[in-house]
């Protein structure tokens, strides 16, 4: 298993490209740090709302819809 920080890997666009290097290494799973908004601290395991991905991992966050 890898684990990765899901702030380091880039847009979630680029993460096709990032799994494809992980999956050729040999590894078959994949652990992600918490991909939700962060909290105060900004720390990876600081989650301010854990039902909402945090824009950050998008190249245009606004086309989204928050639903």
């Amino acid at each position: 298993m890898m684990s990765v920080v899901s702030k380091c890997i880039g847009k979630i666009e680029r993460w096709p490209l990032v799994f494809k290097d992980i999956i050729e290494d040999g590894f078959r799973a994949i652990h992600f740090t918490p991909v939700q908004e962060s909290g105060g601290s900004r720390s990876h395991f600081s989650i301010s709302n854990f039902n909402q991905v945090s824009d950050e991992f998008f190249e245009n966050p606004k086309s989204l819809s928050k639903e």
